[in-house]
């Protein structure tokens, strides 16, 4: 006789049973339409789910053992074997559920748990977590048959009072993860393109904006410390990081965006023009509408101390990111504030122990709701902040490209996307990742195995490496000599410095002598002579060199000439306040004003044009001459020595930024050296020694064909930009010399030479040779150029079929390199072009179905290149002209309206240089 206690003992049990068991059904259907069904299925209310799944069979433990030991006892010696053999089965899958269930809820800390794809038996513990429940059914099933009927009644209320739990469950799921779906949007359209919706008025011009469309709170943003907990690897290397440190907490960019505010507050009576800047740089400020409080701008605020002024870029402001809303920069990205655990925000400890178990429990959600591949491994979602233009709202000019990493980027060789490169990798890089975020040895619960370490699991670097040897120090950041030896290290294959060629008379066109080794030629003592120095970015810059704040980075050749040990000739030397020389040769861009007058402390509003560019982009070269003479009285040897130096920020930004005794002693970085020793005639002869291998990369020990190589890229940038038949023979002599060496690049090389010229029928004839000289060598660069040189000759049909072969990047080896030449938008506008130009060719009325195919091409083609890069201005024009021959008025305006907004200003250059 069952005691009245216990029978309602019992029937409590058998509550908390059904409901587990439809707790159990509800979670397993999640996890198996996981796989089948898009979008996420789990959310918020599946992890309350799941706590409440652990606490009911932790509290189920008890009973159970309770009820199998005494009913294994009168069960023991009971004449039906059969219904003691599937008792026994059912027990025996009952632990298994019980065993499995509390391995798989791995207590413990994160650093003290196996290393994740290290052979840890996760995975077949699941699956049979999740196949004994069916074995304790059907043994169950069979145990009940083989002994006392079974109420079927009682079964049937059972199993429908399960089903209708978990259909509430579902509900109350459905519900919830209707916010988490994916937010697959159809591609814009050609008014989208040509004037994207407005920003967000609470974070505009910047172009951030919340998935909710609200502010975010702050706790929401600010969870390093949370994150740290768990992935202490990617936090120790993420709090080195210039992320860290790029809000008010980095003094120059305090500095900058100080007076950024105080200029758009003196003429708008606000300081909204300084978020185009917060986008980027001040996300925590910007997103919780904190931006424009004036506190910013009160100069005894500390406000490297201050939480939210210093907050940076934090681990939930990129991890939080659910969309990137296009290619046009200015943090065109969606935030949201990521679903948690239970208990995240909680400060008791025991609850926070609680949601450290759950995590580590179910990962997988926290792994899906933190890291989205299809966002945060793509290079759009960098180039969303590391591309930039300036709007009219914050220059009251118009519209200005800014930096560009990203179309740099995807536009080169390095990317294998950009059709137009001189020098092909042996494999493309498909992301940012590859390169500045390079696998680490790691116990991180993030860690996974990948090829690229041999000794375990790896995680991404997350102190985003690359050349800001200043910021780190400057901002207090730990380990910040560490941080300048990462960058050191990591731009030690980046540049080729090489003094190639001797020419008399300190002429360009003198009498040459090349390449030099490390002991030149005999120099006349009162001679000129004219050195040429190339710089190349070599394989590890798969964007322009240095791309960035390049108006503040200070690159430059420092030049040291001597006859002896006397001193004859020097560049780039600095003074006591670390000021380079300005007469040196930078590799930067020299930005201007509207007033002429430089952009020197990072004053984004005031710029207007830049004189120069001297970047050197991915796989070219930049050429430097110069010139020096020889004294009558020499006696030699000369030593020419060249190197080129980096530094972060330039002297004047400094002084600008901390007073005007202020001395630039950041570090200063040798990125290449090369040197050659000169004999001088009736001189001191050159001492016998060991050969000296220029540049930082190895000039000297670079095979001959390359060094002309890169001379003749050098000289045909020197062409391009100041053209003349001088300047195009030099570029076309050293072309020549790497097709003697039995290079394809020569003659290719030599016909871009004749087509810059305008020498279309040489061009062709000098591709035919090369490609019948070295098939299969680089066929997707013949295939270009020639169809290049189609078009300017009038072959339409002939262009098209070459663009489109291009496109399809399935010539030689291509494919197997991961090169994708349709997402070049250059190709994609000559493609579109070669479509109308043979359009009009053609007699609107007999061949209007042909006619119209080809205009319908061309316009698909244009919005390709768009949707590639919507600030084209070359896109724009094509699309409009295509536009125009369909008569479709509406769409010619738009295009015509955008190709004006982005064209640049061909007078701005000579207005500023004049004032």
């Amino acid at each position: 006789m069952v005691s009245p206690r216990l029978r309602r003992l019992l029937q409590a049990v058998l509550v908390l049973f059904a409901v587990l068991v439809a707790n159990s059904a509800f979670l397993a259907a999640v996890s198996w339409g996981r796989g089948s069904v898009r979008g996420p299925l789990e959310g918020p209310a599946y992890l309350w789910m799941f706590l409440a799944h652990l606490v009911l069979g932790l509290a189920l433990v008890l009973p159970f053992a309770a009820f199998a030991a005494g009913h294994l006892r009168r069960a023991w010696g009971n004449p039906n074997r059969r219904a003691v053999a599937m008792g026994f089965v059912a027990l025996a899958a009952s632990l298994a559920i019980l065993a499995t269930g509390l391995a798989l809820l791995r207590p413990g800390e994160a650093s003290q748990l196996p290393r994740v794809g290290a052979g840890e038996p996760r995975g077949w513990m699941y699956a049979l977590h999740v196949a004994a429940p069916i074995v304790v059914v059907w043994a169950f099933l069979l145990h009940r048959l083989a002994g006392r009927s079974i109420r079927w009644r009682a079964g049937v209320g059972f199993v429908a009072a399960v089903l209708a739990m978990v259909g509430g469950m579902v509900a109350w799921h459905r519900s919830d993860v209707a916010r988490l779906e994916s937010r697959a949007a159809l591609g814009p359209t050609l008014a989208q393109l040509a004037d994207p919706p407005p920003p967000d008025p609470r974070f505009a011009p910047a172009l951030l904006r919340t998935a909710s469309g609200q502010p975010l709170p702050e706790r929401a943003l600010r969870m390093d410390e949370y994150c740290v907990s768990c992935h202490a690897d990617a936090g120790a290397r993420h709090a080195q990081s210039v992320h860290a440190a790029s809000s008010f907490n980095n003094p120059l960019y305090a500095f900058s965006v100080r007076e950024t505010r105080r200029r758009a507050q003196a003429h708008d009576g606000s300081v909204s023009d300084a978020r185009f800047c917060a986008g980027c740089h001040d996300p925590v400020p910007l997103l919780t509408g904190r931006f424009d409080e004036a506190r910013f701008d009160d100069p005894a605020l500390d406000l490297a101390a201050n939480p939210i002024a210093s907050a940076s870029i934090t681990c939930t402001t990129c991890h939080g990111v659910v969309a990137i809303g296009s290619t046009r920069g200015n943090a065109d990205l969606v935030v949201e504030e990521s679903p948690q655990y239970p208990f995240a925000a909680s400060a008791n400890p025991f609850l926070q122990w609680v949601n450290r178990q759950l995590i580590l429990a179910k990962p997988s959600f926290h792994a899906r709701t933190f890291l989205k591949p299809e966002i945060h491994r793509s290079a759009e979602f960098c180039g969303a902040c590391h591309k930039v233009f300036l709007p009219q709202e914050v220059n009251d000019y118009r519209w200005l490209p800014g930096q560009n990493h990203y179309d740099s980027w995807r536009l080169s060789n390095r990317s294998g996307h950009g059709v137009q490169g001189w020098y092909w990798p042996k494999r493309a890089e498909s992301d940012c990742a590859g390169c500045h975020m390079t696998a680490q040895a790691s116990n991180d619960p993030g860690a996974k195995l990948r090829p690229a370490v041999a000794d375990g699991p790896s995680l991404r670097d997350h102190a985003f490496r690359a050349a800001n040897t200043a910021t780190p120090s400057l901002a207090g950041l730990p380990h910040a000599d560490r941080a300048v030896a990462d960058c050191e290290a990591f731009n030690r294959e980046a540049l080729r410095l090489d003094l190639f060629a001797l020419r008399a008379d300190g002429r360009a066109d003198g009498a040459e002598t090349a390449p030099l080794g490390d002991v030149g030629p005999a120099l006349r003592p009162g001679g000129t002579y004219l050195i040429e120095a190339t710089v190349r970015a070599l394989a590890a810059m798969g964007h322009e060199f240095t791309q960035g704040t390049a108006d503040s980075n200070e690159v430059w050749l420092d030049v040291t000439v001597r006859d002896g040990s006397r001193v004859i000739g020097r560049m780039g030397a600095m003074d006591r306040q670390g000021g380079v020389d300005p007469w040196s040769k930078f590799l930067n861009v020299y930005m201007l004003d509207r007033e002429g007058n430089r952009i020197d402390r990072r004053n984004p509003q005031d710029i207007f044009v830049p004189l120069y560019n001297h970047q050197v982009p991915p796989g070219g070269a930049d050429l430097t001459r110069l010139a020096f003479m020889v004294p009558a009285d020499a006696r030699g040897p000369v030593t020419f020595e060249a190197a080129v130096r980096y530094r972060k920020f330039d002297a004047t930004y400094m002084r600008h930024a901390y007073g005007a005794d202020r001395v630039d002693d950041l570090p200063v970085l040798t990125l290449a050296t090369d040197r050659v020793t000169f004999p001088v005639e009736g001189g001191v002869p050159v001492a016998a020694g060991p050969v000296v291998a220029g540049a930082g990369a190895g000039a000297a020990a670079a095979p001959a064909w390359e060094r002309w190589y890169d001379a003749a890229i050098a000289r045909f940038r020197v062409a391009d930009r100041a053209p003349g038949k001088g300047q195009w023979a030099l570029a076309d002599d050293a072309f020549a010399r790497v097709a003697a060496a039995g290079r394809v690049e020569g003659g290719s090389g030599r016909a871009r030479v004749a087509l810059r010229d305008g020498r279309l029928e040489e061009a062709a004839e000098l591709l035919r040779t090369g490609a019948l000289k070295h098939p299969g060598d680089l066929p997707w660069a013949v295939t270009y150029w020639s169809a290049v040189i189609d078009l300017q000759q009038g072959a339409f049909e002939r262009a098209i079929d070459g663009f489109r072969t291009v496109a399809a990047s399935q010539q030689g080896d291509a494919p197997a390199r991961g090169f994708d030449f349709s997402r070049d938008d250059r190709l994609l506008v000559e493609w579109a072009t070669a479509c109308l130009e043979q359009a009009r060719a053609l007699r609107a009325d007999a061949d209007a179905p042909r006619r119209a195919a080809l205009l319908a091409d061309a316009a698909a083609l244009c919005e390709r290149a768009l949707r590639e890069d919507s600030q084209r201005f070359q896109a724009w024009y094509v699309r409009g002209q295509v536009a125009a021959a369909q008569g479709a008025a509406e769409d010619e305006r738009v295009a015509r309206a955008a190709y004006e907004r982005y064209r640049p200003d061909d007078n701005a250059r000579d207005r500023a240089e004049r004032a």
